[in-house]
């Protein structure tokens, strides 16, 4: 804009700079030509009255050629300076010049000023002359013998005088373009120094600032300038304000979400997405980098917005949804100004499970539709709707899929195990009934059966105890508990079952008293926790091996029962499935000894409902120790 002024400012000046000098060069040219035209006059009756004077002083008595030669030598010692002097005769003919031989010129009697100077007495004229070969101004006065003096000049004395006027002009140009150029700074300086001071961050201020410089036509602009600055403020903190509250919201997701253009470009996805990503660690799986493995997900979030998704990941599973929108899309309008429409009838949700390296992921892609149809295209509107990106969300599904995997193991497991006591409660029962037994081996048959029904009794009753733990459906009141009777209690049941074993169970009190060794909880879950665990222990151990259950009180001040065991031990890769459902360390062990395999597993969620926590140490071949410490 300063440079608009200054240019503006200093093309007026440069054209009004010429125009006058231009004007003045013909004014001077016109006056000069006056002055030259009247002092070609002045010459010229001065000549004529010396002419004249010198006839008078002759008189009448010299005439002829006499006379003649008196006038011819007051021609030639007369100062012409540069004025052509030429005296005509009545006739015409040139009897003087002192410029060119009259001899040799021709007769001028039709000359424009020697007629007009012979009909009125004086005559001007202005022509090229041919004699001379330049142009001329002439002046011619008419004697009292009839003859004419002519007298003129050059109009080059006026060329060559304003010629000499050119660096004068020169001059002044050069000093008034510089002036003007000076003073078209100054003064678009000057007009645009209130309006530079303008805050623009404050339009609000410039009414005023504006209306003591004499902008006042401007004051109606910054009205508007910061109603719409205010409105566009209003509408950015809005836009902000949602944006930081989408962030927070998908950033605290626990599900991934990637929100993509009609494109496949990424326009937003929250760290959830990402790590679900990542969970794939090898790169030719996902096409995604191992040097990103490690990298921050906001770097990355960074990295890959406006990219297309087939950059962050080559997830097939992904892809695969993205091609199936494809295929339900139709482009229409030109390449610089296209429409994507989803056709009525095609399948729009998108669902597929699948692993992210360790972890199950429910992939669901939704397509993003906008309420209008692009123009021209309203006729359609039946038929497919406008598509303008697509929602993806990856659901971690790990701990249901690992539910239903359990469940899945856990009904095979039950029905292998109810099926093999079944299978030989019925071989001896048929047997029975055909009597195929001898007497003396009846009784042996009746044990069996009557051993299996046990088993499979304590079986459904410990699957009934465990799905009412799941549900976490025990209902009964807490009740004030003295772990030691509880211990000793489960060690006298336990008994026989550790004299056929040849284990001894020792029950001890370390450092606190057996009335300190109270608890407020559940009394069932407390018993089948401690119940389990010496079972556990004496089922696992070696022969004249023990079991000790000490009842402590810890360092924070809470009340724990360890029980630890001489028994054959866990290695450390079954460490962590001690506590799955009919897990067992030692298959051909268990069956030996009987069991169901769900005692630990009882322990674990009945340790889980009262709040108790377990920790377990084993080493193979010396024995296994489990901790439970009670936090009430």
């Amino acid at each position: 804009m300063k440079k608009r002024f200054f240019f503006s400012i200093m093309g007026v000046s440069i054209i009004s700079l010429i125009l006058c000098l231009v004007g003045l060069y013909f004014v001077l040219l016109e006056n000069i030509n006056k002055i030259q035209e009247n002092e070609l006059t002045g010459q010229t009756d001065l000549i004529a009255s010396q002419l004249e004077m010198t006839k008078s002083d002759r008189g009448s008595s010299v005439t002829g050629s006499q006379a003649k030669d008196e006038t011819l030598y007051v021609l030639n010692h007369l100062n012409y300076r540069d004025y052509r002097v030429t005296l005509v005769a009545r006739d015409g003919t040139v009897i003087f010049d002192n410029k060119e031989n009259p001899s040799e010129m021709k007769n001028h009697q039709n000359r424009e000023e020697i007629k007009e100077a012979r009909e009125l007495g004086y005559g001007e004229s202005t022509r090229y002359s041919s004699t001379m070969t330049e142009k001329y101004v002439y002046a011619a006065r008419r004697l009292s013998d009839d003859s004419i003096l002519r007298v003129s000049s050059s109009y080059a004395t006026v060329l060559g005088f304003m010629d000499g006027m050119k660096l004068a002009f020169l001059g002044c140009f050069v000093i008034i373009a510089l002036l003007s150029f000076y003073l078209a700074y100054a003064l678009s300086k000057f007009i645009l120094k209130p309006i530079n001071n303008i805050d623009l961050d404050d339009p609000s201020s410039a009414e005023k600032l504006l209306g003591k410089g004499g902008y006042e036509e401007l004051s109606p602009l910054f009205r508007k300038i910061d109603a719409q600055k205010r409105d566009i403020a209003n509408k950015g903190h809005k836009l902000v304000r949602r944006q930081e509250e989408f962030n927070a919201i998908t950033a605290n997701m626990s599900d991934g979400l990637i929100i993509l253009d009609k494109q496949n470009r990424i326009i937003s996805m929250n760290q959830a997405a990402i790590e679900a990503i990542r969970a794939q660690k090898k790169s030719d799986d996902v096409g995604y980098e191992s040097a990103y493995l490690e990298v921050d997900a906001d770097d990355i979030a960074k990295k890959f917005i406006g990219k297309n998704i087939m950059e962050f990941t080559r997830n097939t599973d992904i892809l695969n949804g993205i091609i199936a929108y494809d295929g339900g899309v139709s482009k229409i309008g030109n390449s610089g100004d296209s429409e994507s429409l989803i056709i009525s009838g095609h399948d729009y949700n998108y669902n597929k499970i699948a692993n992210f390296g360790e972890r199950t992921y429910q992939i669901s892609m939704s397509p993003i539709f906008t309420n209008g149809m692009p123009s021209g295209m309203e006729e359609h509107r039946d038929v497919c709707k406008e598509w303008r990106g697509t929602v993806l969300f990856l659901f971690d599904v790990t701990k249901k899929a690992e539910g239903e995997l359990m469940r899945r193991e856990f009904t095979a497991n039950v029905s292998h195990e109810l099926k093999t006591p079944l299978q030989s409660i019925y071989a001896s029962a048929e047997l029975l009934k055909t009597g195929l037994v001898p007497e003396s081996d009846r009784q042996q048959f009746i044990d069996r059966i009557f051993k299996e029904s046990k088993r499979m009794i304590q079986l459904v009753q410990d699957i009934i105890e465990l799905s009412e733990l799941d549900e976490e459906n025990v209902i009964s009141q807490k009740e004030e508990i003295n772990l030691y009777d509880v211990a000793c209690s489960s060690s006298e049941h336990l008994a026989p079952k550790a004299k056929d074993l040849k284990v001894s169970v020792n029950v001890e009190l370390d450092k606190i008293a057996a009335s300190e060794a109270v608890i407020r909880s559940i009394p069932t879950l407390v018993h089948e926790i401690i119940y389990n665990l010496i079972d556990n222990a004496i089922k696992y151990n070696r022969e004249s091996g023990t079991v000790s259950v000490r009842i402590s009180r810890n360092p924070n001040g809470k009340i724990e029962v360890s029980i630890e065991d001489t028994g054959i031990g866990i290695e450390p890769k079954y460490m962590d499935r001690v506590f799955e459902r009919f897990f067992r360390v030692d298959k051909s062990h268990s069956r030996e000894i009987g069991g169901t395999g769900l005692g630990l597993s009882i322990v674990k969620h009945a340790a889980k409902v009262i709040g108790a926590e377990l920790d377990v140490k084993s080493e193979v071949g010396k024995g296994t120790k489990v901790d439970v410490i009670f936090t009430e």
